[in-house]
């Protein structure tokens, strides 16, 4: 093995940077540019292993010299990284995105921001969910994670190598090692795929199927023709260039699919074809490319808050030529972050002292955490105008106040400027159900019900069944309960319905789950003296095996058999017809625009989409089973409007704010006691 410095690995790195690059640029056109980490993971275990096994650490003081050179080594840059990205951004973000920037501020400093949104849950290949701008140092909290517990691991084997006088036996405790790791993250990802992505033990077999493999290769005594090697080399950028093509957001990721990337590292490391003139690696010397791999960790830590900040400060989705200079951005300031910070600090005679190493990491990232009041200002700031706006919006909007300005004849939509929740706070202005616990997530291993309303002597008892659609109507239910004693008993779960349709979840325990699930809340409600159940669903789910040409059907036939258990028990449904969807964040699109809330209006004929459960409802004729449309609560018959007597309709891309949902009571009402009247 050669233990010089290697143009192949550094053009390896370079291809593996230009990969995230592109992935984060071009999602849906490079969409397994992803699996560029994981080359990078291999990469790191392969290059530290090797330095490590070198001079086994026998000491603490080893291993603490150790972490000592990756501290030099990686936080300067990404301190300075952190403090530029969060004083941009909380000048171009809009302030709806600070309160996250803030958490994320921390979770980077201190290189736990993997386990920060594993337990977020966020879909990290998902191109609809707004990104933090920091959300990328996901994969440096693994490394740094790595680094904590290999110079100790290694350390043991090669004392265990002494004691049993084995030469293979750091070889067999790093491929146990790496073994156990894999079934983990086989494991983990088919359980919870969303937090997999993320965790440490779900990818520390990648990096240390890099250190198995510096182990291993002085053991090998063959040494093959040059032409093997290039063939090896090839094959191995191949099994990579498979993964960029194949995979995409709906892959299960790691698992033992990652295994295609991290073998096609592995075999290209192995190769060490530079002698070969055959290789990639006549490609890969020249300078361009070895200057992007000198500069890749730069290159990484810059990309990611140049292209989210660069998308806002523009307005919208970056054009083509818009992502031109964004790449030369990146490139540009990467290698000066290289050149005047990375180096310096790596270089440095001062620093080499391990007390000054220790006390200046832990000064600078003191200083880098406390940043994170910088959004939390911005974000107190927002909040006190938007108490002020607040009074100003309902004053302006007196007698028309949200969805009354559509209902009463002379109101207009939005008088004047002022919105209630503002765009800051929207994201809190949800129903009090998902902080009281109330909310069942997956994998839907019971049956959750809260009461709401009249809980002592009810005139009537509602059941409020199904998921995040039928939640946003708790307010307004609300509402109607203190005037009209009722109470509500809800059965909610996020992305579940009372459906016998199977719903494609990631796994099969969550399919297996939500189809529990919603077979015991409906024979619960059914049975349980019930004088009405109140439900609404979104059409936005895929079904298993199904087309999507052909899922409003499946949908429709799914809720039959729940529909037909509560009209056999002789308990009145009331099905709310699901409400228009923007599909975009709405409290993004009108920050953006400057508070313009009309350009973030948009079309029935875009918005509005056949409901299934309406038409399930209308293909039984049952007279237990009624429906109410309140769409024109929501559009004019020209134009769905965010922004309604003063109150924003939307929290995110899908769901509308509770504020606005109080205002819907007056129109819920009639529909609902029509339904309860056969009953008093």
């Amino acid at each position: 093995m050669s233990t010089g410095f290697r143009a192949d690995i550094q053009g390896l790195r370079a291809i593996a940077v230009l990969l995230v690059l592109a992935f984060h640029l071009f999602p849906d056109r490079v969409a397994g540019g992803f699996v560029g980490v994981d080359v990078f993971f291999v990469i790191s275990g392969f290059l530290i292993t090797g330095h490590l096994l070198g001079k086994p650490p026998q000491r603490w003081r080893d291993v603490v010299d150790f972490w000592g050179r990756r501290l030099r080594r990686l936080l300067p840059a990404s301190l300075l990284v952190i403090v530029v990205t969060v004083l941009a951004a909380s000048i171009v973000l809009p302030a709806t995105r600070l309160r996250v920037l803030g958490g994320d501020t921390i979770a980077s400093a201190l290189y736990v921001e993997n386990w920060r949104l594993a337990a977020t849950a966020v879909d990290y290949l998902s191109n609809r969910a707004a990104p933090s701008p920091l959300q990328h140092y996901w994969s440096l909290g693994v490394e740094e994670q790595f680094y904590l517990l290999w110079p100790i691991l290694v350390g043991l084997l090669g004392w265990l190598a002494l004691r049993t006088r084995s030469k293979y036996a750091i070889v067999i405790g790093l491929a146990v090692f790496v073994a156990a790791s894999l079934v983990v993250s086989v494991a983990w990802t088919a359980a919870a795929p969303e937090a997999a992505y993320f965790v440490t033990p779900t990818r520390l077999w990648e990096l240390a199927a890099g250190g198995l493999l510096a182990a291993l290769l002085p053991l090998v005594r063959v040494d093959p023709s040059p032409r093997i090697r290039a063939a090896a080399a090839w094959g191995g950028l191949a099994l990579i260039a498979a993964a960029v093509v194949l995979f995409d957001a709906e892959t299960a990721f790691p698992g033992i699919l990652a295994a295609v990337p991290v073998v096609g590292a592995c075999l290209f490391i192995a190769a060490n074809s530079n002698g070969s003139r055959l290789s990639p690696n006549a490609i890969l010397r020249v300078r361009p490319v070895q200057l992007v791999g000198d500069a890749s960790y730069s290159i990484y830590l810059w990309h990611f808050p140049v292209i989210v900040l660069a998308t806002y400060a523009v307005g919208g989705n970056l054009t083509l030529l818009q992502k031109v200079p964004v790449v030369i951005a990146c490139l540009a300031i990467a290698q000066l972050s290289k050149v005047f910070v990375e180096d310096p600090a790596r270089r440095s005679a001062w620093l080499r002292v391990p007390r000054r190493t220790w006390g200046a990491a832990a000064l600078a990232t003191g200083l880098v955490v406390t940043l994170s009041l910088v959004p939390a200002a911005r974000i107190e700031a927002a909040a006190a105008e938007a108490a002020e706006l607040t009074a100003q919006a309902i004053e302006a909007n007196e007698g028309c106040f949200g969805a009354a300005a559509l209902a009463v004849p002379g109101c207009a939509v939005t008088s004047g400027s002022a919105i209630t929740p503002s765009t800051t706070l929207a994201r809190d202005d949800v129903t009090s159900a998902y902080d009281d616990g109330c909310v069942l997530d997956r994998p839907y291993a019971t049956v959750v019900r809260c009461e709401y309303g009249d809980t002592t002597e009810p005139a009537f008892r509602i059941a409020l069944v199904g998921n995040s659609h039928s939640a946003h109507w708790l307010p307004a239910l609300e509402e109607l309960a203190g005037d009209e004693s009722y109470s509500i008993t809800t059965y909610l779960a996020l992305g579940c319905l009372p459906t016998t349709a199977e719903l494609a979840f990631s796994t099969t325990a969550d399919i297996e789950g939500c189809h529990d699930w919603a077979r015991s809340v409906v024979d619960e409600t059914a049975s349980g003296g019930f004088d009405l159940v109140v439900i609404s669903a979104g059409s936005v789910y895929d079904l298993v095996g199904v087309a999507p040409e052909d899922r409003y059907d499946a949908e429709l036939q799914g809720y039959l058999p729940m529909l037909a258990t509560w009209a056999d028990a002789g308990t009145h449904v009331l099905a709310i017809r699901d409400t228009p969807i923007p599909n975009f964040d709405v409290p993004d699109c009108i920050a953006t625009h400057g508070g313009d809330h009309g350009a973030c209006d948009g079309s029935p004929s875009q918005w509005l989409a056949p409901d299934p459960l309406v038409g399930a409802i209308e293909r039984a004729g049952d007279p237990e089973l009624s429906v109410v449309d309140l769409d024109d609560r929501f559009c004019s018959p020209t134009t769905c409007f965010v922004v309604i007597g003063g109150v924003l309709v939307y929290t995110d891309d899908l769901h509308f704010s509770a504020t606005f949902s109080r205002t819907l009571a007056p129109y819920l009402g009639p529909a609902v006691r029509a339904a309860l009247a056969p009953i008093g």
